[in-house]
């Protein structure tokens, strides 16, 4: 597969298409602004370009030795290709050794991102009852986490 692809930080002149892309994927999408206060707190805020064009992004908020998966998304023109593993892959690795555990919450309906996680080597840990909003109510999310072992082992 060859592609022109670039992992780095998020800066603030990516904010629209970040937005754009969370427009494209997200029932309740978080607002430019949201994206703007995760630049300035202790969050792991990056993107992937393809050919210069960011087509996705991952934050992920740490606190002491663990991190929560906020946010990730790859433009629906980009998905399926691999981009998400890759992206989510290097996000964590940039956390580095001082990480012991991700977790993450996912719809117990996307199979697409659970799938993807498992292939990562997350694994479902719990569930959180009606979590998500959704055009019929709530939905469920499954709680997941990536341990050390897995990240660095």
């Amino acid at each position: 597969m060859t592609r022109i692809m670039q992992f780095r930080t998020m800066q603030s002149s990516d904010l629209d298409a970040v937005v754009a892309i969370e427009r494209q994927v997200q029932f309740h999408p978080w607002t430019k602004q949201q994206f703007l206060d995760s630049l300035t707190t202790a969050s792991h805020c990056s993107v992937l370009e393809h050919a210069g064009q960011v087509i996705g992004f991952c934050i992920l908020q740490t606190v002491v030795d663990e991190a929560n998966l906020l946010l990730m998304a790859i433009d629906p023109a980009h998905q399926g290709k691999g981009y998400g593993y890759l992206l989510l892959e290097q996000a964590v690795e940039a956390l580095g050794a001082r990480c012991v555990m991700v977790f993450l919450e996912v719809r117990v309906s996307n199979q697409a991102a659970i799938g993807l996680y498992e292939k990562l080597g997350f694994h479902q840990v719990g569930t959180r009852r009606g979590y998500y909003p959704s055009a019929t109510g709530r939905e469920d999310a499954a709680v997941m986490a990536l341990t050390r072992d897995n990240i660095f082992g």
